[in-house]
């Protein structure tokens, strides 16, 4: 099988106060741009199959 989809590079993103604190960052994550775009459809598609099956109560 092919695992390159899901295969990202995790960076430290920091927030704010004491750069020495751990708590004080998060973690971001870089993926692919073919796999953020089949992200997008495959939501695109999940969003219009809730809508028109009105699975979601407002």
């Amino acid at each position: 099988m092919n695992y390159k989809l899901k295969i990202g590079k995790i960076l430290p993103l920091y927030k704010k106060d004491d750069v020495h604190s751990m708590e004080n960052y998060r973690p971001l994550t870089l993926c692919s741009s073919f796999s953020k775009l089949l992200e997008y459809g495959f939501m695109d598609r999940l969003l219009k199959l809730v809508e028109e099956n009105k699975l979601i109560n407002e």
